[in-house]
């Protein structure tokens, strides 16, 4: 996805998850005090996504890019990427005592993305990954005091992951857009200004996988020394972030 579409995009989850929760927290309905935390909510989130791991990202085939005649230079190669990264969320909480169970999804719009020279023709091929959107959906466990929730969560998480290759002086390209299905887990602390309005702050990792994916590449050819690529990734994203909730109640 370009730049400008993604940031439409992202710019309208975000500004519509927003709306959405300052219209909940303007609602006359009153029920419960700032540490009474059940009940359903709504919210929206910002940050910077970075990766504290690289990206792995593993060729399972002799292809264009990693072969010089009948011999394979190699097959591993790897991103560091980072980036903005917010979206919209929503959850439910169940209070027993001080301890609080609960479910959250979110959708998140990314500008995670690395490109580099290829590992093995640095100078003549580019390699460039990016992440567009991640979805998660988590359980969550946490202790409340009073105006104070600090949780742990953990649960699915999946993202639409590009991976472009290129060697523009012999005007091939090689081109994978795949939905990569994996895991999150993460900690947080939350504090209500209100009875309603909650302010957060959180970490959480992301771990995306990818296993045997074809990529598309018309210009690859086929024989010694030619081919489209497959490959294998293990991504690791962790994202620092900001949120503002409302609780709808």
């Amino acid at each position: 996805m370009n730049f400008f579409a993604r940031s439409g995009a992202l710019a309208g989850v975000s500004a519509f998850m927003l709306g959405a929760t300052l219209l909940a927290g303007g609602a006359s309905a009153q029920s419960g005090g700032p540490d009474d935390w059940s009940g359903f909510y709504l919210g929206a989130e910002a940050g910077w996504a970075f990766s504290a791991f690289d990206d792995d990202w593993r060729f399972t085939n002799p292809n264009y890019f990693n072969t010089l005649g009948a011999t394979t230079l190699g097959n591993k190669f790897g991103f560091s990427p980072n980036g903005f990264i917010g979206g919209g969320l929503g959850g439910y909480n169940l209070q027993s005592g001080n301890w609080v169970f609960g479910a959250e999804v979110g959708i998140d719009g990314t500008f995670y993305e690395d490109k580099k020279p290829s590992p093995y023709f640095p100078t003549i091929d580019t390699f460039k990954t990016e992440v567009d959107w991640i979805a998660t959906v988590a359980g969550r466990l946490g202790y409340a005091s009073g105006r104070w929730f600090a949780y742990a969560k953990g649960g699915y998480a999946g993202g639409d992951v590009e991976l472009r290759i290129t060697s523009p002086a012999a005007g091939v390209t090689a081109e994978l857009n795949s939905w990569a299905n994996g895991y999150v887990a993460g900690t947080g602390l939350e504090y209500a200004l209100t009875d309603r309005v909650v302010l957060g702050v959180g970490y959480s990792h992301i771990g995306l996988f990818l296993n045997d994916q074809g990529m598309s590449c018309g210009a690859c050819g086929v024989g010694v020394g030619l081919g489209t690529p497959d490959v294998d990734a293990d991504i690791n994203i962790d994202k620092v972030g900001a949120r503002l909730t409302v609780r709808l109640r």
